[in-house]
This record gives structure tokens, sequence and C-alpha cells, in this order.
């Protein structure tokens, strides 16, 4: 991978890890338009990691609060645990057949197009949201782990599942982002752990460090100011905009596939 694949991989990475436009989905398209070889494992791992670091530093008032041994964010704590094993259990149990997909860009399309809908609909439909996160039960919490589970598939984007999930169950916007991005952060840590197992079964491997460091920072900085865009968005009730924007992108891609041009 050279330099210039690792600011591009960075940026998309950043951008589409948290707009509700599917990161995994992009990169597949982006790696099939541009003619990018399937990159390292390393690469992924790190790209990941920066967009991470970006969560981290966004919500880091709300990371000490939770690591504290202040009692009364014990529910939130629980909540988040609660929401993360349904998100563990299926990346472990059906890690593989994720995986294929990966490898399909038609299943890509398809699933940009019901991201689309799920987008459109939490706009259109009138649901009360009222809800903090202490006010979720434990039921509410597995439905958007399982949400988050679902978000393997590449095309299914995980910040737009796990928010839309959370509003509806009556989450307040605000409110659905943050659990959104603070059950991200195991989700991503636990995936990561089992990406450098992976690393150290396949052994030595070439390294472009430049590419790698340059990704990681370019992921980060470009994944913090998506963020702020996000939560801005979300606020005034634009969702439909990133559906617009996937069902394009998606009718794109199954219209290209179809002519056997992608």
């Amino acid at each position: 991978m050279s330099t210039l694949d690792g600011i591009i991989l960075g940026i998309v990475q950043g951008i589409t890890e948290f707009l509700p436009i599917s990161s995994s989905g992009h990169l597949v398209i982006f790696k099939k338009l541009l003619g990018f070889t399937e990159p390292q494992l390393i690469y992924d791992v790190f790209l990941h990691f920066g967009t991470l670091i970006a969560v981290t530093i966004f919500y880091w008032d709300d990371i000490k609060e939770l690591l504290s041994f202040d009692f009364k964010y014990n529910k939130e704590r629980i909540l988040i645990i609660v929401a993360t094993l349904p998100t563990a259990i299926m990346g472990f149990v059906l890690k593989d057949t994720f995986e294929k997909l990966f490898g399909s860009i038609l299943s890509v399309s398809i699933a940009l197009l019901v991201t689309g809908v799920l987008l459109w609909l939490v706009d259109s439909l009138d649901i009360n949201f009222d809800k903090e996160i202490k006010n979720l039960n434990l039921l509410q919490a597995i439905v958007i782990g399982i949400a988050q589970g679902l978000a393997i598939t590449p095309g299914i984007s995980r910040s737009g599942i796990t928010i839309i999930t959370g509003l509806f169950v009556g989450l307040r916007r605000k409110s659905a982002a943050r659990f959104s991005f603070l059950i991200f952060i195991p989700a991503v840590l636990g995936a990561t752990l089992l990406e450098v197992v992976d690393l150290f079964e396949v052994g030595s491997i070439e390294v472009n460090y430049l590419a790698l460091i340059i990704g990681t920072v370019t992921s980060t900085i470009v994944g913090y100011a998506a963020i702020k865009f996000l939560l801005r968005i979300l606020e005034k009730d634009k969702f439909k905009n990133f559906a617009y924007y996937v069902w394009g992108i998606g009718s794109l891609i199954l219209i290209l596939n179809f002519f056997s041009l992608i």
C-alpha cells in the first residue's frame, strides 16, 4: 500500500465510520473502483484504531465518568456491557459468513439500499424521542447490540443502524448517538484484538510504516470531524439526506455490477 492509498483509505474510513453510510461498504467499493488490492490486515487494524482514537477523544469526559467509581453510572455501565454482548457473540459465531460478503459487490449494494430505507424511516415516522440512556431497559440495550452485530455486514452502517435502533426505542437524538459511539469502543477493541491475533498467525509481513501512520492519523482527524458533523445533522432531523445518498450509491453500484462494469 502506498502513502497515497493510506491517505485515501484514512479519509474514507474516518468519514464513513461515523456518518450513517457504511465504512465497510465504501471501502469495498473504493477498492473495486480504484483497483486497490485487498489491504493487508495490519492496515485495517490501524485504520479502525484511528477512528477509535477519535471517539475516545470526543467522548473522553463520558469515558472518565464510566471508568470512575461513582455508583450513579452503574446502570449505564451495565447497559453498555449488555449491548456489547450480542455484538461479540454474532461477530465470533458469524465471522466467516460476514467475511464472505466482503467479496460480493452485489451484497454491498443491496445492504446500502436497505440502510437507506432505515434512514428514511427514522425521519418519517412519528416517534417520541425523549429517553435518556439511563431510561433504557436491558431488552432495549440487547436490541441495539444486535443491530450493531448486523452492521458487520458490509453496506450496513454501524453508526446508522445503532442510532436508528436507539431512536426507535425512544432515545433522544443526542443520547442515541452517544450510546452508539460508547458501545462502538468495546466492539472495536474486541475486533481489533481478534485481528491482532490473526496478524500473529500470519507472521512476518512487509509494511509501509509511513502509509500506516499517515492513514491512522488521517482516519483520526477526519473521524473526529465526522462525529461533530453527524451530531449537527442529527439534531436538524436530516437523516433523510443520508438515505438519498446511500440509495444513489447503492443503485449505481447495482447497475454497474449488472452490466459487469465493476
